[in-house]
């Protein structure tokens, strides 16, 4: 399951998943980031807290991930990503690959750093 928070005055989008994404999540996360992208244009970011990378419940989820990605990667200017997690540190030049985002991991105890990358004038 992945929660969500949107942080309408900086633009930043928080993430965390508990358990193993599902189609579900995807879908209620685009319900609430399309209305402000369409305000606004774009997200200033999303900062995805992820000690591990929980995975996927089915294809499904796994197709539900790509989507969002193909219809919003263009409206996130950065992704920073908060973890210690090795395969997230790969995962990170992975979707490099897939994103017109900058993307930075940064080390979990880094947290406030991540925040002021996201979002360096609020």
């Amino acid at each position: 399951m992945l929660h969500y928070r949107l942080e309408p005055r900086s633009g930043v989008v928080f993430l965390t998943a508990s358990g193993r994404l599902e189609a579900s999540d995807f879908a209620s996360l685009a319900l609430t980031v399309d209305p402000y992208i369409a305000r606004h244009g774009k997200l200033r970011g999303i900062l995805l807290d992820a000690a591990a990378f929980p995975g996927w419940d089915d294809v499904d989820a796994v197709i539900a991930h790509m989507r969002f990605v193909r219809r919003h990667h263009r409206n996130i200017e950065r992704i920073a990503i908060l973890t210690d997690d090795a395969f997230l540190e790969a995962l990170e030049r992975l979707a490099q690959l897939f994103t017109d985002a900058k993307i930075r991991r940064f080390a979990t105890r880094k947290r406030a750093q991540a925040i002021a990358w996201l979002a360096p004038h609020h």
